[in-house]
């Protein structure tokens, strides 16, 4: 199960978590397809595709260029803590 869990910290000193699924990356791989750019996961894109997460994440109404023009740093561990893909109480039944 793809996870993604980070930070974003804004120009007003502000810092705000973010949380999401492998959902985001059917959005940033759509984004992709909209802006030209190819949406591979190794180096090429990284930090362009750590700030779509995070933008897409929060919701944010503004446009993508217009909220990163607010941010100073995006960090996204590379190492997010496990998440049990399974509800407390669920059956597989």
């Amino acid at each position: 199960m793809i996870r993604f869990r980070g930070t974003v910290e804004y120009e007003n000193g502000e810092t705000v978590a973010f949380a999401a699924g492998s959902k985001i990356l059917v959005a940033w791989e759509a984004y992709c397809r909209r802006h030209s750019i190819a949406p591979v996961y190794d180096e090429s894109n990284v930090q362009t595709m750590q700030h779509f997460i995070a933008w897409a994440a929060l919701g944010i109404e503004a446009g993508f260029e217009t909220w990163l023009a607010s941010v100073v740093d995006v960090d996204i561990p590379e190492e997010s803590p496990a998440v049990d893909p399974f509800l407390e109480g669920a059956s597989l039944e």
